[in-house]
């Protein structure tokens, strides 16, 4: 009796375990990759350190940004402040859009570097358009938006999506130029966006009735195991 009862709690212990996993929000990702049918045309490359060099180079406020921000050293919060005061220097007639757009946004993915392969055909609107995958991509995420630093214009740019594909996890957009973009999007906290996975919904309240079938088991193991010592 007291091994099945032992048994019964470790196997509801790992069924909370892993519920509480599921509660978790995902990490952004930086495993971001050009998809489609020109996808050999664009090339995705982590902020790493030949990368932000040439970054820093260019602009280095924004290469601390991303290094920053890529690094977990500030908020996503605290990230959006900063664009804020550098559009508020730069383009301050787009404070108010740029505010509007990103408040309360939520990192999908790490910043990184966006740029072209050999001979790009450009779009009808003459723009470097391309899809790519993000896996922390779910229905969860809404308003879904791709914050881009131009260092050929030197501006914050917002890019709105032209589709979201929820299914595929794949967002497909156009830029007038490349450089470093990161996916924002507004986030349900009580849904699961942790990488590869859907939204999910009543999972706290099981989680909680998982937690609940361990103390009782664990207490019915424990008196079982006080009687036998009796």
């Amino acid at each position: 009796m007291k091994k099945k009862l032992l048994g019964s709690v470790l196997a509801v212990a790992v069924l909370a375990v892993s519920s509480l996993g599921a509660l978790a929000v995902g990490s952004k990702t930086a495993d971001v990759t050009p998809v489609g049918d020109n996808s050999g045309n664009y090339v995705v490359t982590q902020y790493e350190e030949e990368k932000m060099a040439e970054l820093e180079a260019e602009a280095p406020d924004v290469a601390e940004l991303v290094r920053q921000a890529n690094d977990d050293e500030i908020t996503t919060e605290e990230m959006i402040a900063r664009v804020l005061e550098m559009v508020e220097a730069t383009n301050p007639d787009e404070l108010e859009n740029f505010r509007q757009e990103l408040e309360g946004k939520t990192m999908l993915t790490m910043f990184v570097d966006l740029d072209t392969v050999g001979d790009v055909v450009l779009n009808e609107d003459g723009m470097y358009e391309t899809t790519l995958s993000v896996p922390t991509l779910t229905e969860a995420a809404t308003n879904v938006r791709i914050l881009h630093y131009s260092t050929v214009r030197s501006l914050w740019e917002i890019v709105i999506p032209s589709d979201v594909n929820y299914e595929d996890k794949e967002i497909t957009a156009a830029f007038e130029d490349l450089s470093p973009i990161v996916v924002l999007a507004d986030v349900d906290e009580t849904a699961d966006v942790a990488e590869g996975t859907s939204p999910k919904t009543g999972v706290t309240s099981d989680w909680g009735l998982y937690m609940a079938g361990a103390v009782v088991l664990f207490g019915a193991a424990g008196a079982v195991y006080s009687r036998k010592r009796a």
